[in-house]
C-alpha cells in the first residue's frame, strides 16, 4: 500500500474516533502530522521499478526453468539485453549558491538505449540507441558505421529495433561459427527467424527479480553517463562557453559508449 500524508492523517482520525478521541485534543494538524512522522522515522521515499507487481510465489519455479535452460549453454553464449529511457541532456534540479537562483524550463528529450552483455562479462554488445529525429544534425558528414553505438530513428518501433539487434548478434555469431546462443529478451512482439539462437521471453514485470541488467547493471551505466556527463558541463564552464548550450546526441553516444 502507498502511504501518503492524507491516508495516515484519515487513519489517525479513525483511530482516535474508535478510542472515543476526539479531535480537538489532538487537532491533526501539519504539525501534529510531522511530529508523528518525525517520531516513527517516517519520510518520502521514491518508488522505483516493478518488483511488487509480480507474485514473488512464482518466481523460484521460474529461476529454475531458467537455470535449467541456461545450463545447456557455454556462459559466453547466454546474453541478457534490456532497454532504458535516458534524458540525455537534463541538468540537475538543484544547485549549491548563497541565494536564491532562478531556473529554466527543463529540457526532457528522451531516448531509448538497448544494452546487453553475456553472463561471464567477457562480451559487451554495442549500444543501439533509438531517437526521434530522422537524421540529426550533429550526425553531418559523420559515417555511422564508425558510431560507437548502433542508432535508429523512432520510426523502427522498439519492438523493431530490438528485432534488429537479436538478428544482427545472430548473424555475428554465425560468422564466428558458434553453434548455439541463448539470449533473454523482457519485450518482442514481432518473431525472429533463427537458426543459431534460442530466445527466451520473460514474463512481465518479472525483470526487476530475474534479469541481470535490471539488478544494477542499467543503473550503473546511467550512473558512469551522468560522471561523463558533468565532467562535460565543466569543460564547458572552465572554456568559458556558453552554459545553456546543450549537449548533442552525437556527443551523448560518445559518453554512453565510454559508459
Amino acid at each position: 500500500m502507498i502511504l501518503s500524508d492524507n491516508i495516515l492523517r484519515t487513519k489517525a482520525k479513525e483511530f482516535a474516533k474508535d478510542l472515543n478521541i476526539t479531535e480537538n485534543m489532538i487537532g491533526f494538524s501539519n504539525g501534529w502530522l510531522n511530529g508523528f512522522k518525525s517520531w516513527n522515522n517516517l519520510s518520502k521515499q521514491k518508488i522505483h521499478g516493478e518488483a511488487n507487481s509480480v507474485s514473488l510465489s512464482t518466481l523460484p519455479e521460474l529461476r529454475t526453468e531458467l537455470q535449467e535452460m541456461i545450463s545447456k549453454y557455454d556462459l559466453s553464449d547466454v546474453f541478457n539485453c534490456d532497454e532504458t529511457g535516458l534524458f540525455y541532456h537534463m541538468t540537475p534540479n538543484q544547485t549549491l549558491a548563497t541565494r536564491p537562483v532562478s531556473g529554466v524550463k527543463k529540457d526532457k528529450t528522451r531516448i531509448t538505449v538497448l544494452l546487453g552483455c553475456n553472463s561471464n562479462r567477457t562480451e559487451k554488445l554495442k549500444p543501439l540507441v533509438i531517437e526521434n529525429m530522422q537524421k540529426p544534425r550533429c550526425f553531418n558528414g559523420i559515417n555511422l558505421h564508425n558510431l560507437p553505438a548502433d542508432e535508429n530513428s523512432i520510426a523502427e518501433s522498439s519492438c523493431a529495433a530490438k528485432n534488429k539487434k537479436g538478428k544482427d548478434q545472430a548473424d555475428k555469431h554465425q560468422e564466428i561459427q558458434r553453434k548455439k546462443t541463448h539470449q533473454l529478451f523482457n519485450d518482442l512482439s514481432q518473431p525472429l527467424k533463427l537458426t543459431n539462437i534460442t530466445l527466451k521471453y520473460l514474463l512481465p514485470n518479472t525483470t526487476s527479480h530475474l534479469q541481470p541488467m535490471n539488478q544494477g547493471i542499467i543503473n550503473n551505466y546511467k550512473v558512469k553517463y551522468k560522471q561523463h556527463y558533468c565532467q562535460h558541463l565543466i569543460r564547458q564552464f572552465d572554456n568559458n562557453e556558453d552554459m545553456n548550450k546543450k549537449l548533442n546526441l552525437l556527443e551523448a553516444i560518445n559518453y554512453l559508449s565510454e559508459a
